[in-house]
């Protein structure tokens, strides 16, 4: 349109400069100049013998510079799109991930979102918001390989919400249920290529979504609960074909991990965080089940996760947060120094005594903030289990009323921190 406009008025102002230049006036003044060149007046490169003609002259002049900035301004904004476009595509390349506090921690929960944790729905998110009275910064959650989907509601459900989804990305088939031998998705196949369609298509629709994600795949690899444990693999059997770590079961791990990664990074995806994450309870127990025989590495991994569930038995024998954690964080943290730790998945179970639990609770959140700097994210993850005074989501379960209060008093201390806080990557 305005390109249009431009055209119309250029033209409508050269007839009207060219009907003026050879205008009656103009050729007797060309015959005045032939006639008596000495009488002759020049204004503005035209000849000019009467007042008229001169004005008429430097009415032409001031048009054709008008002209000349129409056509500037016009240009210019013609361009706009264009380079917007060009901006837009320069900045294809710059996306964002999830930044490390240098203080403090971030706070997520892992909430009952339905029997397959993937039922996510932003009321809920703000229903447990509004009952512990503090903001999320992580919302984790399952997804799972036999819904052969990426789970595009769930993860928009939490960023709309303002919070970074972490995704349990989990290798298993309907049933979802724990303790069961691998199924269809087990490593062998996956290492295979029998599921590289639907990784693909996977990584395709994370790109799309385009927002920061962390993603935690094969979690507690270390026990015997699911599937693609590594109890189920040879364990510790020795596999003398690998010299890196001697262990048929941990190896054949690594290696799918690792080519699990690379196809969802070959598709171009780059708003993933990967992590690695580890129950803090190894079953069984062995050298072969150690942290860093499973490890893929640091290239491909950005978060070392740790799984801590405790239970009644731990408390009624006074087994503490810091005696509970503190052996499989030093083995996380000496097993690569580069990478920050989250609590990803913290249950603190049910204790008989109310009282009990709220002390525990309470010391429970001294330790992390005192003994373990290198933990930089805690999603808890409340009981199931509900009461008349208690719902699925409450962190302090149905037993506890006091236990409650401490995780939302907790939760006041600026050291929590409920806006996740992103960096600009390339």
């Amino acid at each position: 349109m305005i390109r249009l406009f431009l055209c119309i008025y250029i033209r409508l102002k050269s007839d009207a400069f060219v009907k003026s230049r050879f205008s009656d006036d103009f050729v007797k003044n060309s015959q005045a100049r032939r006639a008596n060149p000495q009488g002759v007046k020049r204004t503005f490169g035209y000849a000019a013998t009467t007042k008229d003609t001169a004005q008429r002259s430097i009415r032409t002049f001031y048009e054709v510079v008008k002209i000349g900035w129409i056509l500037l301004v016009g240009s210019i904004v013609l361009m706009l799109p264009a380079m917007a476009i060009a901006g837009n595509a320069g900045n294809h390349h710059h996306h964002q991930a999830l930044a490390i506090p240098e203080t403090g921690a971030y706070t997520g929960v892992c909430m009952d979102f339905g029997g397959k944790e993937d039922h996510v729905t932003r009321a809920a998110i703000e229903n447990f918001e509004k009952t512990v009275r503090k903001h999320q910064a992580v919302i984790a959650y399952e997804d799972s390989w036999g819904e052969q989907h990426f789970s595009e509601k769930s993860a928009q459900a939490v960023t709309e919400y303002g919070a970074i989804p972490l995704i349990f990305w989990s290798p298993w088939d309907k049933p979802y249920t724990k303790g069961r031998i691998p199924d269809k998705f087990n490593l062998y196949n996956i290492l295979g290529g029998m599921w590289d369609d639907y990784i693909d298509r996977w990584a395709e629709a994370a790109k799309n979504f385009g927002k920061p994600l962390l993603v935690s795949w094969g979690f507690e690899m270390n026990g015997d609960r699911f599937p693609w444990s590594v109890y189920y693999y040879g364990g510790g059997q020795n596999d003398f074909t690998q010299k890196a770590s001697g262990y048929f079961g941990p190896e054949l791990f690594k290696q799918t991990y690792r080519y699990v990664v690379n196809r969802v990074r070959a598709k171009g995806v780059h708003n993933i965080q990967w992590v690695f994450q580890v129950a803090s309870n190894a079953y069984p127990s062995g050298r072969w089940n150690r942290y860093a025989v499973y490890y893929p590495g640091s290239k491909y991994v950005d978060w070392l996760g740790l799984s801590a569930y405790e239970n009644s038995s731990s408390v009624t024998h006074g087994d503490t947060f810091y005696k509970m954690c503190q052996k499989s964080y030093d083995e996380l943290r000496k097993m690569d120094p580069s990478r920050p730790v989250m609590l990803a998945r913290w249950e603190t179970g049910m204790c008989p005594a109310a009282k009990n639990k709220s002390l525990w609770l309470q010391k429970a959140f001294a330790d992390l903030k005192e003994h373990f700097p290198r933990i930089k994210m805690v999603v808890y993850r409340p009981e199931r289990i509900k009461s008349k005074n208690a719902s699925n989501n409450n962190p302090g379960d149905g037993s506890s009323s006091e236990a409650f209060k401490v995780y939302r008093q907790e939760m006041e201390n600026p050291y929590w921190i409920g806006i996740p806080r992103y960096r600009s990557i390339k």
